[in-house]
């Protein structure tokens, strides 16, 4: 088995932000990466609102472990969603594990792109280089409007030809990853759970 996605899109769900996601950005990043690789891109989108089912992490899990990069899309709502800060803590301990930003591997595999404020950033995503994309998230702007131009020209300069350096660059697969992934973002369910009563309670009088 190998990788099945070059790009895992990580961002905080709602209904506002995935419409731009899927109707701005996403079609625009598969398409200049596309023309950066040569070939097709493959792409993992979650679009379930409801994180709680026990399915859920499993599904998550998988695919986070079978990407080959991480695209995210930093608001100050991201780092307060422990499920986005859970995906970006696994590709950080793969970049670290396989020895990326370092001398031999000065690149990464993790693409932040900020969309609203995030001034102040956790002290340990500091050194990650991100794309200010803040002007073209409008997530009711039209298809022909200078802001989608703006965008457009972003992802084209900026953003794609990293993300494509990196889907080239990715270490070879690993079968654990998969597991490890879903198994973590399980236990992080059953964390915030209330614990099961293991005793009968005692009733008075």
């Amino acid at each position: 088995m190998a990788y099945e996605y070059d790009i895992f899109l990580s961002y905080k769900r709602h209904p506002e932000a995935r419409q731009w996601l899927v109707e701005h950005f996403q079609p625009l990043l598969e398409f200049h990466v596309e023309l950066e690789l040569g070939h097709r891109v493959t792409v993992f989108r979650d679009d379930q609102d409801d994180e709680a089912g026990a399915s859920w992490p499993a599904h998550l899990g998988r695919a986070l472990g079978n990407s080959r990069t991480l695209v995210a899309l930093w608001t100050r709502t991201y780092f307060h969603s422990e499920w986005c800060s859970r995906e970006l803590s696994t590709m950080l301990a793969r970049e670290r594990d396989e020895r990326f930003r370092t001398a031999e591997r000065p690149g990464g595999l993790i693409f932040p792109v900020v969309l609203h404020d995030c001034e102040q950033l956790p002290r340990k995503l500091v050194p990650l280089h991100y794309v200010a994309m803040q002007e073209c998230f409008q997530t009711r702007m039209a298809r022909n409007s200078q802001t989608a131009e703006i965008l457009a020209q972003q992802i084209k300069d900026r953003l794609a030809p990293s993300v494509a350096s990196a889907v080239k660059a990715a270490p070879r697969w690993r079968p654990s990853w998969p597991l490890k992934s879903a198994t973590q973002l399980l236990n992080a369910i059953l964390r915030r759970r209330p614990p099961r009563q293991s005793q009968v309670p005692r009733h008075s009088r």
